[in-house]
């Protein structure tokens, strides 16, 4: 498994998916710089989303404001710099390549880089239940017509949908509302499991709104999980 040290932009509600691309504004000096360095550098970048937390001394007292934390499992991507306004404002693409863990912090001046590996699907055989890729598909397109403005956005952005890979990570990136959700969606490495969390969640006749009874199932389990896993 190969060791990686990568750059990482952390942010709120935003779960990143490898077969996705994700346009985002980046401002401040510190992650445009971070921007340069890796397109000067031909370097990928993790966009991982950003777990709030407090810190507190050992008399239970607040020592700071929300800080944030990235998630470990995330997904590496190419910046590509589509627009660049007058006060330094950049519009970044980032086309998604795979997912990654990150592991420790390396340095987090004049940004944060950790070291990280990747984290691979499982070896599995194709999925064929045609029934669900027809469902998800169907969703997916929908949405697809509903949200973009011209004939050639649609055209352009079906294209993109080469496999189920992509349409499963297109599905949640945009369709599931839950952010826990759409981030255990991205830490599931069966894309078999993926598809079939994502055809629990969604109604083919109401899909911009996931099933409030397995958002919560998938919670829990998530719950018990790390319970089950955490050493004693």
């Amino acid at each position: 498994m190969s060791k990686l040290k990568i750059p990482v932009i952390p942010i709120p509600n935003i779960v990143f998916f490898p077969k996705t691309s994700l346009p985002i504004y980046i401002e401040g000096p510190h992650y445009t710089k971070m921007i340069y360095d890796s397109l000067r550098n031909e370097n990928d970048i993790a966009i991982s989303m950003a777990n709030s937390f407090l810190n507190f001394d050992e008399f239970g007292q607040l020592t700071s404001g929300i800080q944030y934390r990235p998630c470990e499992v995330c997904s590496l991507g190419k910046p590509i710099i589509m627009e660049k306004s007058d006060d330094n404002v950049l519009k970044v693409l980032f086309k998604g390549i795979k997912r990654i863990k990150l592991n420790n912090i390396v340095s987090n001046f004049p940004y944060p880089v950790f070291d990280a590996e990747d984290y691979p699907d499982l070896f599995e055989k194709e999925f064929s239940d045609q029934k669900i890729v027809n469902k998800i598909s169907d969703i997916l397109i929908e949405w697809i017509y509903l949200h973009t403005n011209s004939e050639d956005e649609k055209g352009s952005f079906i294209n993109e949908l080469i496999d189920l890979n992509h349409i499963i990570d297109y599905t949640a990136m945009l369709l599931i509302k839950d952010k826990h959700i759409r981030q255990l969606i991205l830490e599931c490495n069966s894309l078999r499991e993926r598809a079939h969390m994502i055809n629990i969640l969604l109604h083919k006749n109401k899909p911009t709104k996931e099933n409030a009874l397995a958002v919560k199932a998938f919670k829990n389990f998530e719950i018990i999980d790390k319970i089950c896993s955490d050493p004693h």
